[in-house]
């Protein structure tokens, strides 16, 4: 299960398990056709429900916070399944329950051992999900976490190829330099352009793959490596790096609970909304902060684990468009997200993470 779902049957039952991170999302919604349960938004509405609308309701934010969050789905009448979620499904019953609490999957450690037990933590996870692939692929670019992703890989001895997208010349060369540093196969990939009617056909299509969201990008098609059998991608590194403390948090105290609520500013990206839509915002955050400070995480670190337990997911949805691969997101997995968490601020605002034993220079 690669941070992904596990569903297995038996006669007359059914389980199915969610990953605890990841970006991969379950949906769940009950109508006149029957419960249904599927990684695709658009297709659990239309199979219990017989049709799939967007709630007009969850636009705000989506618009604000860049996903829906919680239990909340950009498709009416569809819910997300929470991380960690075991579903037992039987004849006319069902028990969804949590496998891994929350206050487990965020369990801190000290600071000055965040750094060697991330890095033991992500060869670990590593190992674990690739061993067995045949034919995986890492996207690497000229950034830090898939570098060191690649880093991680070649340190395992996986047979990992790698390969970038050509739509930035930048990424192009500095992932191909990597590659080479670390005597990784690598492929540069150049995208596919499609007029207005294919790509509209194109975006149509997408967002049944997605939340019901389109992915746009301004380079047309992906084009995948032929025969990729698994995905590798440096997804959840943003959280070594503080991804919302840098954007929301101003300062180094660690605020209490209606502080970290009052950093979220939706009149600035929805100044033209109504009050009420901006409370309703608000208060919807304060519901997911909250059940996170309920599992005894504090502070900024509140922004920490709402990055990786709900926008990482749930962005990432829409971000990574369809391919027939599984996906591994590197420093996803919750021991390593937690111990990047854990790092001490000043090293994940100057990207410190990666300042490890494992990261080479790149010639």
């Amino acid at each position: 299960m690669h941070n992904g779902l596990l569903a297995a049957w038996r006669t007359g039952r059914s389980r199915i398990v969610t990953g605890p991170s990841g970006p991969t999302s379950l949906y769940a919604a009950a109508g006149p056709w029957g419960r249904v349960w599927s990684t695709h938004a658009v297709a659990a509405g239309y199979l219990a429900l017989g049709r799939a609308e967007i709630d007009a309701t969850v636009l705000p934010e989506l618009l604000a916070l860049g996903f829906v969050g919680g239990s909340h789905c950009l498709i009416r009448g569809v819910r997300a399944v929470p991380p960690a979620t075991c579903i037992e499904v039987g004849r006319g019953e069902t028990d969804e329950h949590c496998y891994w609490p929350m206050a487990e999957r965020w369990a801190t450690c000290d600071a000055g051992l965040a750094a060697s037990e991330a890095e033991e933590a992500l060869l670990r996870s590593l190992d674990a999900r690739l061993r067995h692939e045949t034919a995986p692929w890492l996207g690497l670019t000229a950034g830090l976490d898939s570098r060191v992703a690649a880093v991680a890989a070649a340190r395992l001895g996986l047979d990992v190829r790698a390969f970038t997208w050509a739509h930035a010349p930048a990424d192009a060369e500095g992932g191909r330099a990597i590659a080479n540093n670390l005597g990784l196969a690598h492929e540069t990939l150049e995208p596919g352009w499609h007029d207005e009617d294919t790509g509209l056909a194109h975006i149509d299509a997408e967002v049944r793959w997605t939340e019901g969201l389109g992915r746009m990008t301004p380079f047309g098609t992906i084009v995948w490596p032929s025969g990729m059998s698994c995905f590798l991608t440096g997804g959840a590194g943003e959280v070594g790096r503080a991804f919302w403390w840098r954007a929301i948090g101003r300062n180094h105290e660690d605020p209490d609970l209606d502080r970290v609520v009052a950093s979220f500013r939706p009149d600035r990206t929805l100044r033209d909304t109504p009050g009420e839509v901006q409370a309703m915002l608000r208060d919807h955050v304060r519901a997911m902060l909250t059940e996170i400070a309920e599992a005894g995480v504090e502070g900024w670190a509140l922004l920490d684990v709402l990055y990786g337990e709900q926008r990482l997911t749930r962005w990432g949805r829409g971000m990574l468009g369809r391919h027939g691969a599984s996906t591994v997101a590197a420093f996803a997995d919750p021991t390593v997200m937690a111990r990047l968490a854990a790092l001490p601020v000043e090293d994940r605002l100057t990207d410190g993470f990666t300042a490890t034993s494992c990261v080479p220079p790149v010639l």
